[in-house]
């Protein structure tokens, strides 16, 4: 219901006045992707950070969206669009538990839909903030989704999650500062539309699920005047799953069902962190990031950036209880198209967790007085699914996502992990243009299941891209990828895809 609701009002939103249709530039696209691979899975860089579009080993896409963007020179514009992604992907295999079966134990096929609806949303401005709804693709509001390997809380590396979104459509000059601060911020509800994917992806035998499961996210931001060379960005992100039903399994038996709130108040409780029910714990499952971003611009035009995100779940982490835990990072940017448009290199820790003991006073049999917040689960919940949609995580993609557990696990498996990330990206000639990305990473496991080994994990990328000069907005690229490890295993791949966009303009009467 929630989701026609949605779609309704995206339809809606695309019938205007008519005085309003002076003129309409729609942006349009459509590519054709071939892939294959000779893992289970794509190789890591082929599917992170794509909105979850693909991840199968072998898959035949035809990706075709349609849009309009605001017009930022007027006080009162909106915005739509549309998109559809649709073809053949292999299968890849899953454990189930099935008690009344002779073996018990077997094995299901499960791969993504035939075709399936990616975005379709409708938005309105009004001079400088915008109300937003349906399915939108976005990604970091700190990093570059095309180079970084992924923001900490709200990554471009899961399908969108159908929402209705309010807030600032940028950074918005504060009054009485001269133009010296500015603030971006935004709040958003959605609805997760997944209970089909975790009914054929789940082992039906240990930990939960939860089904018809709530999202919530909200920023805000603060920056100091972007126009001078030096400039600095600072805020926090904080999302949250809550509502839904939860299924509670042990050994393959259905042992609690479990009811949240989705009143108003709980909406509300979501937009203020509040203690549930009197308690010490809050509504919903909660984690955010404490970010900052340093960027100085040189004479040329050139810049470089410096910037982290302080990954937390609870108050141990906000109060940074938790070591070196995570996202650091580096980033050049080029003015003018170069042989080295844009780099990235990044740091990510995640081993910390608060430490290994959670500990309160008031636990049955304490006599200590006092209070250790540690032994975090980052991505984990158990109350909630794991913070995924169709399988792939929505913070950042090192963190390997439960797409790729296949014995069925529904949670994070590897959140205790450390990597580093490399990203270039250049323009050789006036068609001619490559992208190359190399990671590593060593997972321990999570802080209540520590693996008796770590695991580790070699990725690399690397793709060309050719724009035919002879029919403007045709291009096509090649890509080669490589995983060697554990995480979730080896993979040798190769991707072509040939793409079009374009701009349509309609006049109004």
């Amino acid at each position: 219901m929630n989701l026609r609701y949605l779609m309704l009002c995206a339809l809606c939103g695309m019938t205007v006045p008519a005085h309003l249709m002076a003129e309409e530039n729609i942006n349009y696209d459509a590519s054709l992707t071939l892939e294959t691979s000779s893992g289970s899975f794509a190789p890591y860089y082929f599917a992170a950070n794509r909105c979850g579009i693909l991840t199968q080993s072998d898959n035949v896409l035809l990706n075709v969206g349609a849009s309009r963007d605001y017009d930022l020179s007027k006080r009162v514009t909106w915005s739509y669009g549309i998109r559809a992604v649709g073809g053949w992907s292999s299968a890849t295999s899953y454990g189930i538990f099935d008690p009344s079966a002779t073996s018990q134990w077997g094995t299901r096929d499960a791969r993504p839909a035939a075709i399936w609806l990616q975005e379709a949303w409708a938005g309105f401005k009004f001079r400088g903030v915008y109300i937003e709804g349906g399915m939108r693709q976005s990604g970091s509001p700190l990093l570059d989704d095309e180079l970084s390997s992924g923001d900490m809380v709200h990554s471009a590396n899961a399908r969108p999650i159908p929402q209705i979104m309010a807030g600032f459509i940028d950074f918005q000059d504060i009054p009485f500062t001269n133009k010296w601060a500015q603030i971006k911020g935004v709040i958003s509800y959605g609805w997760f539309v997944q209970n089909g994917w975790i009914d054929s992806h789940y082992n039906f035998y240990n930990y939960h699920i939860n089904r018809n499961q709530l999202y919530s996210y909200k920023n805000i931001y603060f920056r100091s005047n972007p126009q001078k060379p030096f400039s600095v960005t600072v805020g926090a992100q904080i999302a949250g799953d809550f509502g839904g039903t939860t299924y509670h399994y042990a050994k393959g038996q259905l042992y609690d069902v479990e009811k949240h709130g989705s009143s108003i108040s709980d909406y509300w409780k979501m937009l203020i962190p509040t203690p549930d029910n009197g308690d010490d714990f809050y509504e919903g499952a909660l984690l955010g990031s404490w970010d900052f971003n340093a960027r100085y611009r040189l004479r040329s035009g050139h810049e470089i950036k410096a910037y982290f995100q302080w990954l937390w779940e609870d108050g141990s982490g906000m109060s940074k209880h938790n070591g070196w835990d995570g996202l650091w990072g580096m980033e050049y940017k080029s003015e003018t198209p170069w042989w080295i448009d844009g780099a990235v290199i990044e740091y990510l820790d995640l081993t910390n967790h608060g430490g290994p003991i959670h500990f309160a006073p008031h636990f049955q049999g304490a006599d200590i007085p006092y209070q250790s917040t540690g032994a975090d689960n980052y991505y984990n919940s158990g109350y909630y699914n794991a913070y995924t949609n169709f399988g792939m995580g929505i913070g950042n993609a090192m963190v390997m996502s439960p797409i790729y557990n296949r014995d069925g696990y529904p949670q994070f498996l590897l959140n205790r992990v450390k990597g580093v990330h490399v990203a270039l990206r250049g323009t050789l000639s006036d068609c001619v243009g490559y992208k190359v990305k190399f990671g590593w990473r060593k997972a321990l496991g999570t802080s209540y299941e520590p693996l008796q080994a770590p695991v580790h994990s070699t990725m690399f990328m690397a793709e060309a891209t050719w724009r035919i000069p002879q029919v403007k907005g045709l291009q096509l690229s090649g890509a080669f990828g490589l995983d060697h490890g554990q995480m979730p295993g080896n993979s040798v791949g190769a991707m072509v895809t040939l793409s079009y966009d374009g701009l349509l303009k309609l006049r109004g009467k």
